[in-house]
């Protein structure tokens, strides 16, 4: 499996024990979701949006609550789905931007 196939298995898998998951490991998965979020968009020479409306800024907005512990686990299952979604579209993307050899 690839590193992106990883973190979206591992951010739906901590989605879904959320219940269990400690905060620290949450700030890491997502911290490192928005890395991963950058850098695909990067790759795939997507622009920011001049609008200020981009979903990883919730991603980022979870990630303070976190840190300061003011976070519920269903906003932390949502920013967790949310950034797993958001790496697999970017993936499926970026593969399909790929040349193909036939």
């Amino acid at each position: 499996m690839s590193t992106v196939t990883d973190l979206v298995a591992g951010l739906v898998r901590a989605a879904n024990e959320v219940e269990r998951l400690q905060e620290a490991e949450a700030r890491r998965l997502l911290s490192s979701a928005l890395r991963t979020i950058r850098d695909l968009r990067m790759e795939g020479c997507i622009p920011p949006r001049p609008d200020n409306t981009d979903e990883a800024g919730d991603l980022l907005e979870a990630c303070y609550q976190l840190h300061y512990g003011v976070a519920d686990a269903e906003g932390v299952r949502q920013a967790l789905l949310k950034a797993a979604m958001m790496i697999r579209d970017l993936h499926i993307l970026q593969d399909s931007r790929k040349p193909r050899l036939h």
